[in-house]
């Protein structure tokens, strides 16, 4: 489940940076996606 989760959310993110976000934002996403 935690890992078909996470790449889920790698799917996303890869979406989100294609579309133009910054790394900044995604580092932050990840950051507080682990540390939850």
């Amino acid at each position: 489940m935690i890992i078909a989760r996470a790449i889920l959310n790698l799917e996303k993110t890869k979406k989100e940076i294609y579309a133009g976000n910054p790394w900044v934002n995604h580092r932050a996403e990840v950051k507080n996606y682990f540390l939850r």
